[in-house]
């Protein structure tokens, strides 16, 4: 018997946080519908069409090579709308306005 090392890389999100580079991973729920989540892995560092499109069906926006969470993706759209509605804007997580 022999084995030979396998390099697994694991789908994660290229936000920017102000701690440095986000850690959230994208994770697929299991096939038997019992909650759990597993951490999507793969042995080359290209995203495949099949996991852009599931990455897509789990709110991850991907451009290219390129992966957003949830969070960033919602994080842009919130700067994206205050840049086009302008001042004052309702508070991110509240709804309520500043002024």
């Amino acid at each position: 018997m022999s084995f030979e090392p396998v390099t697994m890389y694991k789908y994660r999100c290229d936000g920017i946080t102000t701690r440095g580079q986000c850690t959230e991973v994208l994770r697929y729920p299991d096939e038997d519908g019992e909650g759990e989540f597993y951490d999507a892995l793969t042995s080359t560092p290209e995203i495949s069409e099949g996991t852009k499109g599931s990455a897509e069906w789990l709110g991850w926006l991907v451009f290219g090579e390129r992966l957003l969470c949830p969070k960033h993706v919602a994080g842009a759209e919130y700067l994206a709308e205050a840049g086009l509605v302008g001042l004052p804007f309702p508070d991110f997580q509240t709804g309520a306005h500043d002024g």
